[in-house]
């Protein structure tokens, strides 16, 4: 958390020096991480923050500004202008629906036997309703080449 004097230097040094956050935190006194937090993004400044700055900045401006109409101002101006919201997409599992299978090509975990490389694959299955998993080693490998030298490609 930063002070109100440090957020005014910090403000009015990043106007000064054109955007440069690592000149504006020096002379603010605080991390250049901190002050892109306080910058870039700014999520943590709450309006009651913001109406203290205007009234010092601008008193004739804010001087009949009542704090809670100006909190519903930002809260409009944010969900209009500020960042993104995450896209969210939820998943509704259905049981006997859906079974999710993946192999993992597991030669390059060097693991041998009596000497000599073992290649080969993990089969990984999930039953995404119940979350029931299985893993199982397949001691065929199958590759572009095997397939097409069997006539298969």
């Amino acid at each position: 958390m930063i002070t109100p004097a440090q957020h005014r230097i910090l403000v009015k040094e990043d106007q000064n020096t054109g955007g440069v956050i690592s000149h504006a935190a020096m002379k603010a006194n605080m991390h250049r991480g901190t002050a892109a937090r306080y910058l870039e993004t700014a999520p943590e400044i709450e309006a009651k923050g913001l109406l203290a700055h205007l009234k010092i900045a601008k008193p004739e401006v804010a001087a009949s500004v009542a704090l809670r109409t100006f909190q519903r101002g930002v809260k409009v101006w944010r969900a209009l202008n500020g960042p993104p919201k995450e896209v969210f997409f939820p998943q509704a599992h259905e049981p006997g629906r859906a079974a999710q299978f993946d192999w993992k090509r597991a030669g390059e975990l060097g693991v041998t036997i009596a000497g000599a490389p073992f290649d080969h694959l993990l089969g990984h299955f999930v039953l995404p309703y119940s979350n029931w998993q299985r893993a199982s080693i397949c001691f065929s490998v199958w590759s572009a080449e095997s397939v097409g030298e069997l006539g298969f490609g």
